[in-house]
């Protein structure tokens, strides 16, 4: 029962069922007399979460999302590594270390937790590439910040939003609240 409450398999049960019948239920009655899904905090918004649950047993798509979620994470931070100029090697190691870090092992198996593990580095990354001047990634981070609000834990993805704010003003060197700085605030 307690990997049940920590988990939210009950959750992730009656929201695929509701998928499947052709729904999106975003009130639940039976819990706590009436509650929005989304205050749950419990990530039913990743899309790719959406289209799972929609054709596979809860707890089938429970734990391809928990896996899906470390190898995208990996996949992210090898990027994100790679982005910052340095070896192939740094990257594979990062993008493992990243992967396979305690808190991520501790909490992977929690879907809320996991679904923010690929919107950090993504993230981050996306303002580098706007510090390098590369526009299209106003685009991309906007998506990518989306993702996060819907997707993970709120409070997670605020402090990465605070986060990236020093990392914008960090990248703009000596012209604080420069191009990337805007492009942030953009």
């Amino acid at each position: 029962n307690y990997a049940v409450g920590q988990t939210g398999y009950n959750f992730y049960k009656d929201f695929g069922n509701s998928l499947r019948q052709g729904h999106l239920q975003l009130w639940w009655s039976s819990y706590m007399a009436g509650f929005p899904v989304y205050l749950t905090q419990v990530g039913f918004f990743n899309p790719l979460g959406i289209i799972l649950f929609r054709f596979f047993d809860y707890i089938f798509t429970y734990n391809w999302l928990a896996f899906l979620n470390f190898l995208f994470a990996g996949l992210a931070m090898y990027w994100f590594i790679r982005n910052l100029k340095l070896s192939k090697l740094a990257a594979i190691l990062g993008g493992f270390a990243w992967t396979l870090s305690f808190n991520n092992i501790q909490y992977g198996s929690i879907l809320i937790f996991s679904n923010v593990y690929p919107f950090i580095p993504l993230f981050f990354g996306a303002i580098l590439k706007l510090s390098q001047g590369n526009k299209k990634y106003l685009i991309f981070g906007s998506l990518i910040s989306g993702f996060g609000l819907i997707a993970g834990m709120t409070n997670i993805v605020f402090y990465t939003f605070i986060a990236g704010l020093a990392w914008a003003i960090f990248l703009d060197g000596k012209n604080y609240f420069s191009k990337t700085f805007r492009g942030y605030i953009f």
